[in-house]
């Protein structure tokens, strides 16, 4: 929907009638680590012997790190307070943060100039294996950095209480609302309500994620791939309609928009739980009339509790032949007639499985699976 005179004549009234994002709000870049990770430009600044002594790879986290890194690294309970759960590009859903399926767990060192990084003795020994690459952050305005600081941390405050976070691309409700910690990376923009604005933080986010706003974002940013361009210039530039609070009819609008805000906030929360039954798919970035994707069985049956669980050991209704098998793995699965499946194993033995036709639907979709396991494991898991 590119600019008609019609539509410029629009926005432009908007602009006139409006104040700017940046009159209400702050906004800021998330986190620059300058070395989130060891990755090939960086790994020859250390030292061979470095690299021996502790079998540095790369990929290795160095302020990022893995659940497995994170967990391998025993911080003791004293040093975890500079350790923040970090959120990716890929975890901010629409209105709510989400975490889907195929996103792993990263956790933040959370290092600032300020600290003494003596008094964490197990992140200090963490980090000065990679001092030779931390040592290389460029000057800022206020001198020389710490080896061990973040290069841009920000203040802690920006990711804390109550924010609105928007990704630098999207294609349509990019902004989310966060009322606990989000630490993120400069990847994403967090923003934050000035003191003396009445505006609810809600009430900002339901016009930035508004349809009269998706033609604004149509027409003023740059389109970029899928998405456009939410860049902290142009974010600050976004027109928002002031509330004059002494007008009873405006409070009244306000409200109504807050209350409005709240109930998709909720339901999105609600809708993002089911993400992890359909792979590869955000629910609550579906349009109003887009198909539902295919559905995970498997996670359906994982995510039931032990009472709810049957197993092939305990479903009443799943008989197969023969019961006693020896060095068993599943090759490939077939089906018999009306009522059975057949399965193979690469010498050639076979188990033949009956069940009802929807047991047996399941069935010959989960079993592929587990094609090349050992019968035990399958029997006492499916």
């Amino acid at each position: 929907m590119k600019s008609t005179k019609g539509i410029e004549s629009i926005l432009s009234k908007l602009e006139k009638t409006s104040a700017k994002l940046e009159d209400l709000c702050m906004v800021r870049q998330g986190i620059v680590s300058s070395a989130d990770k060891v990755i090939t430009r960086n790994y020859s600044l250390l030292h061979p012997d470095t690299i021996q002594q502790h079998n540095i790879k790369i990929g290795d986290g160095i302020f990022l790190l893995t659940k497995k890194e994170l967990e391998e690294l025993n911080i003791p309970k004293a040093e975890c307070k500079l350790i923040k759960y970090f959120y990716q590009n890929v975890d901010i859903g629409s209105y709510v943060p989400e975490k889907p399926s195929w996103s792993e767990d990263k956790f933040l060192i959370y290092t600032t100039k300020d600290i003494r990084i003596e008094d964490y003795q197990v992140i200090y020994k963490h980090l000065v294996k990679f001092k030779a690459i931390l040592s290389s952050k460029r000057e800022t305005k206020q001198g020389k950095i710490p080896w061990f600081s973040l290069h841009w941390p920000r203040g802690q405050e920006l990711f804390e209480d109550v924010k609105i976070v928007s990704p630098h691309y999207r294609f349509k409700r990019p902004f989310i609302y966060s009322e606990g910690d989000f630490y993120t990376s400069d990847e994403n923009y967090v923003i934050k309500k000035k003191p003396k604005v009445l505006e609810n933080g809600k009430y900002i986010l339901g016009i930035l994620n508004s349809d009269l706003l998706d033609v604004w974002y149509i027409n003023r940013l740059t389109l970029k791939g899928s998405g456009y361009e939410f860049l902290g210039e142009k974010l600050q530039q976004i027109p928002i309609r002031r509330i004059d609070f002494t007008n009873p009819k405006e409070v009244k609008i306000h409200d109504k928009l807050v209350s409005l805000v709240d109930n998709i906030i909720e339901f999105k929360k609600r809708l993002a739980t089911f993400n992890q039954f359909f792979p590869k798919t955000r629910l609550t970035r579906l349009t109003e009339n887009a198909p539902l994707p295919d559905i995970d069985i498997e996670a359906i049956v994982k995510s039931l509790t032990s009472s709810s669980l049957r197993t092939f050991r305990t479903h009443s209704e799943i008989k197969y032949e023969p019961k006693a098998v020896e060095s068993f793995y599943l090759k490939g699965v077939r089906k018999g007639d009306a009522k059975t499946i057949i399965l193979t194993s690469k010498s050639k033995q076979q188990i033949t499985l009956t069940a009802p036709n929807k047991v047996l639907e399941y069935l010959d979709e989960i079993l592929p699976v587990y094609a090349g396991k050992e019968w035990q494991e399958i029997i006492n898991h499916i």
